[in-house]
């Protein structure tokens, strides 16, 4: 019962566990009842523009094609498919990408290239974050730092050019996925 939990949009950490079993399919229940209805694709594009508009280009997950563009990429195919596909009310990305790739719901080049992608930058923020101590998303400015991380990382050449190739990537399948909402 307990590795279930992983898998929910809410993780009740003490207290009544009857009122935590409803509690999660109240969350479950809200965040895979919204409509996907045209007005509401396009409130969550204009909220991801702004996001990726007020984010720096160091910024790994607000800034296009960054974290933040693979989840709701993943968000948006789990929209489409859960009615039919039950189990793919879940909150986690790697989780969600696994379902649609065992239904047949996502083409394996995308499923591959997001899965990639949001592991290769997950991992990244998190070594930045264990570097500096804090929550920080951006990479280093100095170029001496950038090297050190990717050195760190495993990295040869520029990290920067290794996180802009995944970030192209993934904006062009966000786009794409976006525009496939849309019909």
């Amino acid at each position: 019962e307990a590795a279930a939990w992983r898998n929910w949009l809410l993780r009740a950490v003490a207290g009544d566990p009857a009122f935590a079993h409803e509690a999660e399919a109240c969350a479950k229940d809200a965040a895979f009842s919204i409509t996907r209805d045209a007005d509401t694709r396009e409130h969550n594009d204009t909220l991801r523009r702004k996001m990726n508009e007020q984010a720096s280009p160091l910024d790994l997950k607000k800034y296009a094609g960054g974290i933040a563009e693979c989840e709701y990429a993943t968000r948006y195919l789990q929209l489409r498919y859960v009615a039919a596909f039950p189990e793919l009310r879940r909150g986690d990305v790697f989780g969600a990408l696994d379902i649609l790739s065992e239904n047949g719901l996502i083409a394996e080049e995308r499923y591959h290239l997001l899965r990639g992608a949001y592991r290769d930058l997950r991992r990244i923020l998190n070594r930045i974050r264990m570097m500096r101590g804090d929550s920080a998303n951006a990479l280093p400015a100095a170029p001496e730092d950038q090297a050190e991380l990717a050195a760190r990382l495993g990295l040869e050449g520029s990290l920067l050019d290794y996180v802009e190739e995944r970030r192209k990537a993934v904006h062009a399948a966000y786009i794409e996925i976006l525009e496939e909402m849309r019909r």
